[in-house]
């Protein structure tokens, strides 16, 4: 239930967060945007900042089981947005026809959210999953080799591919040197809550205005050597300045990381290549709210004019003629399309109650040999307790009699699989067995082992190997009768 809870109070805020995002940009027609404020919805390199501290942090850490499970969970997460953005590619064409351009674009974030649902893992109550992969320890490691060799290789051929091409872009630019125009530029910039001034080049080597550098400082909007009307600069800045207003090009950095992540997967390139247009097509919307026919008939021949190509992480008017029919169908005849808030908050619920359906696991093997084989030989069971044992039992209760070589023998011959996830956790409504195992060595306890098990997970925690807690998937169904018939519910407490 804690995840159905987080979902809606993620989802709800969300909303009235971007309906207010909504409300800013409209008054822009009569009032500035607050010097430094940005209109996207969630920082599109949230998740990239927190999987780069995640791997930093993995590199002081010995622990190889530990670097598993981490991994592995990540590997989860990438396993999620690859399914999210199969989903959303699936549902772009009908969202594109019910929904403004600016939610549509907005969606292709809501990964970075999973940033939040790792950070809360461990107090996060996962249900059962539905689907488990399992994947021996051994080929693990193999795996993760492969893929990090794949996304280091595509990261950096991204960007060595933005940092050419943004040398080559400003090379032979010159800088623009109309005072007329270029107050134009900085007053409508000031207009948009920009902080800096962003220079303004002229260059030969382009056929479309592009914005390149993902942050204000670094920043450069460069125009093709081309005649423009002051109305055409007018047109030129505000497209360019949504896309700075809403970090578009730190979100296709984002994208770009997305793809990178899941190199192996086709999906998360086309998906790259769908928010790009939705970029274009969410500022072409914002310049062309409420203008009359003859501004449209302008802008849809000004994309036609500057029809174009950007590379790296950058922004442009006009992109490529793979999306310019479908924005000039936009433009010329508009329809009216809802905000797409709530579709946003329904995107949100959708993803987090995805996190915890899937699960990795090493291959299946008893619990004699993952467990009590590693233990000391001179463990014995120190207490038990049971949860909803019977109809008249609803809270923990200790049992003070038992078949202890028995129990012992039917909990090590359990066969399971160690699940690499993590965030699974007891269902209140099962019924589970508590059974505490301690070696005394000289009289004093020195180690202690605790088995939880239920109908479908066991959990174990021991103190050695660095194991510490453990989740299993059972393969056998427990025996709940027979277990009833090793344990003595009537036995009195020998140390009242």
């Amino acid at each position: 239930m804690s995840q159905i809870y987080f979902s809606l109070l993620l989802a709800g805020m969300n909303i009235a967060v971007f309906n207010h995002r909504i409300n800013m940009e409209r008054n822009l027609k009569t009032e500035n945007i607050k010097k430094g404020h940005k209109t996207f919805l969630v920082e599109p390199l949230m998740l990239p900042i927190f999987f780069i501290t995640a791997l930093i942090t993995l590199l002081v850490i010995d622990s190889d089981l530990h670097i598993s499970t981490v991994l592995a969970n990540w590997g989860l997460l990438f396993l999620y947005i690859s399914i999210y953005y199969a989903l959303l590619l699936l549902l772009l064409p009908l969202l594109r026809q019910v929904i403004r351009a600016w939610a549509c674009a907005t969606l292709w974030l809501i990964p970075n959210f999973l940033y939040i649902t790792s950070y809360i893992t461990k107090n996060t109550v996962y249900p059962y999953p539905r689907l488990v992969v399992t994947v021996p320890h051994q080929l693990l490691s193999t795996l993760i080799w492969i893929w990090a060799i794949g996304f280091v290789c595509v990261i950096v051929w991204q960007f060595i591919s933005h940092f050419r091409y943004r040398r080559l872009l400003l090379k032979n630019a010159e800088e623009f040197t109309d005072n007329t125009i270029l107050s134009s530029w900085y007053n409508e910039a000031k207009r948009h809550g920009i902080k800096h001034k962003i220079p303004v080049m002229i260059s030969k080597t382009i056929s479309t205005p592009i914005t390149i550098g993902c942050f204000n400082r670094t920043m450069r909007l460069v125009l093709p050597k081309q005649n423009y009307t002051e109305e055409d600069f007018s047109l030129i800045f505000r497209h360019e300045l949504r896309h700075i207003l809403r970090a578009d090009t730190r979100t296709k950095m984002f994208m770009g990381f997305c793809a990178a992540i899941c190199w192996f997967n086709p999906l998360s390139w086309v998906a790259r290549r769908k928010t790009s247009d939705d970029l274009e097509l969410s500022c072409d919307e914002a310049v062309l709210a409420d203008t009359d026919e003859i501004t449209r008939r302008q802008y849809a021949e000004l994309l036609l004019k500057n029809a174009g190509n950007s590379r790296g992480y950058t922004t442009c008017l006009s992109a490529s003629a793979n999306s310019l029919r479908y924005r000039l169908r936009n433009i010329v005849k508009p329809t009216k399309r809802f905000s797409g808030s709530v579709v946003v908050g329904i995107a949100i619920i959708a993803l987090v109650m995805m996190v915890g359906t899937v699960a990795v696991a090493d291959s299946s093997t008893t619990v004699q040999t993952a467990i009590f084989d590693k233990a000391s030989t001179g463990i014995a069971i120190n207490y038990i307790e049971a949860y909803k044992w019977g109809e008249n039992q609803k809270n923990y209760g200790n049992v003070y009699g038992w078949n202890e070589e028995l129990l012992t023998r039917y909990i090590a011959s359990l066969h399971a699989k160690q699940l690499y996830s993590e965030g699974y956790t007891i269902n209140i409504d099962d019924v589970l067995l508590l059974v505490n195992y301690k070696e005394v060595i000289d009289g004093k306890v020195t180690s202690i082992i605790q088995f939880i098990i239920t109908d479908k997970l066991l959990f174990v925690s021991i103190p050695y190997d660095d194991y510490g807690n453990i989740t299993f998937l059972l393969e056998d169904e427990i025996d709940w009768s027979y277990l009833n018939t090793l344990l003595d519910f009537n036995a009195k407490n020998p140390n009242p």
